[in-house]
């Protein structure tokens, strides 16, 4: 793996990264998260998130939730390495990943945020702090992470759920 130059993006031999047969069969979105070698994976209908290191070429944790996961995001945010992740039941589970680098596991941060709909993308913005989500009734939100608070921007176009937010 190496870093472009001209930008953020993380370079990795994909063949060999998803040629790998330990991916599950109905993976459903594929999200690297920024400053790692981590992959979120969400898998059609389940409740868990897959960790998977794309260098090391294996599954190094999951995270279970109460519903089936539809989207994640991992950011660093005033010290904190985190990971979040949206359920089915409008849930926003934020996950303190800090003990996972220290080896000892994952602590969840509680209480989760609870969304207005379900959340079917997230992208964090660091420069501004700001997490986004897009809803599955076409609403695209901002987050406060500290008061877990949210705003809501109905954009005109948005018809049915927001599935990518893309982040430049």
């Amino acid at each position: 793996a190496g870093q472009d130059e001209s930008s953020s993006m993380m370079k990795y031999n994909s063949k060999s990264v998803f040629e790998d047969r330990s991916l599950p069969k109905k993976t459903e979105t594929l999200t690297h998260y920024k400053g790692t070698d981590l992959v979120g994976i969400t898998v059609h209908n389940s409740v868990k998130l897959l960790l998977y290191d794309i260098v090391a070429r294996k599954q190094v944790h999951e995270l279970t939730h109460k519903a089936a996961v539809l989207a994640s995001t991992y950011l660093e945010h005033r010290g904190k390495k985190l990971i979040l992740v949206s359920t089915c039941d409008q849930c926003i589970t934020v996950w303190d990943t800090q003990s996972v680098w220290e080896a000892s596991g994952f602590a969840e941060v509680t209480p989760p945020m609870m969304a207005p709909e379900s959340q079917t993308s997230l992208v964090w913005d660091a420069e501004t702090t700001t997490l986004y989500s897009g809803g599955v009734n076409g609403t695209v939100y901002t987050w406060d992470i500290a008061t877990h608070e949210a705003n809501a921007m109905k954009l005109q176009g948005h018809k049915s759920s927001v599935r990518a937010i893309l982040h430049i």
